[in-house]
């Protein structure tokens, strides 16, 4: 299922259908690394057990967009000890925005909506 809209919020959201009728819904929020693929995944398994899975983007807005995460997420997971060192001020630069009490506001009114939506 392709990204979603959610109605009445700034925010895209992964979309996974159960094959019949939902038992029931599922909210997935995700890493630190933002909505990337493992995410994804992960709600796709919840909806093969027959669940409607949403699983927010909520990092975007602040900085750290699907690509940004798993770029952050490769340094960190490098054999190199010289590259993954280079993923910490990184990862402090993209994230700041994210330790801001504005964003924590912002985030919480954004997913009252998904759980509206669901």
């Amino acid at each position: 299922m392709p990204m979603i809209q959610i109605p009445h919020s700034e925010l895209t959201a992964y979309r996974a259908d159960p094959p019949a009728a939902p038992k029931g819904g599922l909210i997935v929020i995700h890493e630190i690394w933002g909505l990337v693929d493992h995410i994804r995944d992960i709600a796709d398994r919840f909806a093969a057990e027959g669940y409607l899975v949403v699983a927010p983007d909520i990092l975007s807005n602040a900085g750290v967009s699907p690509t940004v995460g798993q770029e952050l997420h490769d340094l960190t997971k490098n054999p190199d000890e010289a590259v993954r060192m280079t993923a910490q001020p990184l990862m402090r630069e993209k994230l700041a925005a994210s330790r801001e009490p504005e964003y924590g506001a912002w985030a919480i009114g954004q997913l009252r909506a998904v759980v509206d939506y669901l």
